[in-house]
């Protein structure tokens, strides 16, 4: 263990602005007008200051539930700006401050009103269908899904056709069932080191209800953990952004009425959930977990260790923006047909609009950007100091030795099954004469259009066009391109920028041409 770590910081820079509280014994308190904030795991503690006028962070993240917050600190962090999250151990949202943005008494009315009438009902089929929609998209990713696809298709039918709670709520469970007997096979990638030491139910997703509950709080498992995770990170933002909203969180449309469950969120966040399937996928396909990263309670519970919590909780910012239109697509919605005109504080939706006839630049759809987390090494699962690598620099001189033994082994007959084939892959003789020719008229290319166009600023496509093609195939981005698949792997993970005149062939990708 560490000695002392006492760290007094003048000026912090957090990712998203998020700022991460864990261990034991939590302390967050004002002395001399600065918000101290005290955490860690025995004699490895930190203790970080924040004055008023420096306090760059949004979102005070505490995870866990031993520690204490004075109702100072409170009232500091409200003056501020500043939004208190706490999330359990188990991935429990357990509590969230946030100050009532819109004061609207006729808003509030038709919420309460909303169950009566066929408002709460209209609302609720919207999310339920944005739900099934984005269930559809993720069973893209997933093998043997195609029974699934059609079970939720006709969900998605059948959504428009239900005439009560009930019904709908029946259809949603219906294909929430379908779809997670998807994901049973879906595995997690750990380090080689230390998959002996895991019990093997780690290994893949399993069933999405816990043993421990028969539903899907207090995971077995690392994805199920992720994922509760992730929701208690969602319903905290989905929360806040309802409060900011004017709506109350707890008068819901389709959950039902329970003391301490704030219901209306969870039926916003069920459109966003989806999304995170998506961004969990992602992350099981490119990232090495560790052990470490995760423990077993003594009565089996699965949970997610520091660092990954904290990188997990910087990611808030992306629900946050996917759940401010949900919030006031809700609140039109409640006032239908009543002449009063809400402001769009979330999404800035108005202020928007009024710039649609000035705008020089299209508008970024941010919808489609998920968060990427920090790269770790694909072997060890440590983590890495630059972009653009896969391997630590202990695993790299290991993965050198294993590819080029596999190469020794494998090469030569790959190699002279080619040249049987007639297909002879070594740069001398025609390959040579044909790749220098492609690179030839590939540099011709680029200085014609140099000489006729002026470079745009590179920041523009990692801005404007990299969100677009997250998602596409590199397949199907070589073939647009001309470019190599490599080349395009490159480009898709941030890494390289494409010469401008390919710029409007990756727009078009994603447009569908």
């Amino acid at each position: 263990m560490q000695s002392d770590i006492n760290t007094t910081f003048s000026s912090l820079v957090f990712k998203n602005g998020v700022c991460v509280v864990d261990g034991y014994g939590v302390k967050i308190c004002v002395n001399r007008k600065h918000l101290v904030v005290s955490d860690g795991i025995g004699r490895s503690r930190r203790e970080r200051i924040f004055p008023k006028a420096l306090a760059n962070i949004k979102r005070l993240v505490v995870v866990g539930h031993t520690g204490m917050i004075t109702f100072e600190a409170l009232r500091w962090l409200s003056d501020v700006g500043i939004t208190f999250v706490q999330i359990d151990k188990d991935g429990k949202l357990l509590a969230s401050s946030a100050g009532f943005g819109l004061s609207e008494a006729r808003l509030r009315r038709a919420q309460a009103l909303a169950t009566s009438n066929e408002i709460g009902l209209k609302i609720a089929q919207k999310l339920i269908a944005d739900k099934i929609s984005g269930q559809l998209a993720v069973l893209d990713l997933l093998p043997d899904s195609e029974n699934a696809k059609r079970e939720i298709e006709n969900a998605l039918f059948e959504i428009e056709n239900t005439d009560s709670i009930n019904a709908l709520r029946l259809v949603e469970s219906a294909a929430a069932l379908a779809y997670w007997n998807t994901w049973k096979t879906v595995s997690i990638r750990f380090a080689k080191s230390d998959i002996k030491r895991l019990p093997d139910h780690w290994q893949t997703f399993g069933k999405r209800l816990s043993p421990f509950t028969r539903s899907p709080r207090l995971a077995a498992n690392p994805i199920n953990a992720l994922l509760n995770y992730l929701y208690a990170i969602v319903e905290a933002e989905t929360r806040i952004a309802s409060l900011a909203g004017g709506l109350d969180p707890g008068l819901g449309f389709m959950h039902a009425d329970q003391g301490s469950r704030d219901s209306l969120t969870l039926d916003l966040m069920e459109a966003i959930r989806p999304k995170v399937d998506l961004f969990v996928l992602e992350l099981l396909g490119s990232r090495t977990f560790r052990a470490a990263d995760f423990i077993e309670t003594r009565k089996g519970v699965c949970r997610i260790l520091p660092p990954l919590t904290h990188a997990l909780a910087e990611t808030g910012p992306t629900w946050a923006r996917l759940a401010a239109p949900l919030v006031e697509d809700a609140a039109r919605n409640l006032l239908d047909g009543q002449p009063i005109k809400l402001p769009t504080n979330l999404t800035q939706a108005n202020r928007s609009a009024g710039r649609d006839k000035v705008r020089q630049r299209p508008k970024q759809n941010l919808d489609s950007v998920l968060p990427r987390l920090k790269p770790v090494c694909q072997s060890c699962g440590g983590p890495l100091e630059k972009d653009g690598r896969l391997f630590c620099d202990v695993c790299l001189r290991s993965e050198k030795e294993e590819h080029l033994k596999r190469l020794s082994r494998l090469g030569p007959a790959k190699l002279a099954a080619l040249r049987n084939a007639g297909s002879d892959p070594t740069h001398g003789g025609q390959a040579a004469v044909k790749r220098g020719s492609v690179i030839t008229a590939r540099f011709k290319a680029n200085a014609a259009w140099d000489r006729d166009n002026k470079r745009p600023d590179p920041v523009l496509f990692t801005e404007e066009i990299l969100p677009l093609i997250k998602n596409i195939p590199l397949r199907k981005l070589q073939r647009a391109t001309g470019l190599s698949i490599r080349y395009c792997s490159f480009i898709r993970r941030g890494l390289k920028v494409p010469h401008p005149r390919h710029w409007e062939k990756f727009r078009r990708v994603d447009q569908g041409s």
